[in-house]
């Protein structure tokens, strides 16, 4: 599965998806990359290996941009396709 383009809510959840395929799930590592700088976990940002996922509990601004998943295991690496995440513009009235 691989990551696709999404216009998400600011101050909401956010998940993008990718999944890679091995014959051996023990050693098989996913990372996420936001306009080609490294994903780092924190409170806010969470990847669950298990489903290869990265989650952003509380979307800012700043999470727009260009998302991909490299994984990898002992046989070498693999990058999903590029996903552009956009954040809908709330309308209000001057």
């Amino acid at each position: 599965e691989q990551p696709q383009d999404l216009i998400a809510e600011l101050d909401k959840p956010m998940a993008i998806h990718c999944r890679a395929e091995s014959s051996s799930l023990d050693d098989l590592r996913i990372d996420w990359y936001k306009d080609g700088r490294l994903v780092t976990t924190d409170a806010n940002a969470r990847i669950i290996t298990e489903f290869m996922a990265l989650h952003v509990i509380n979307t800012m601004p700043q999470d727009a941009g260009v998302y991909y998943c490299i994984a990898k295991n002992s046989y070498g690496q693999t990058q999903s396709r590029k996903a552009r995440i956009q954040f809908l513009s709330k309308l209000k009235f001057n």
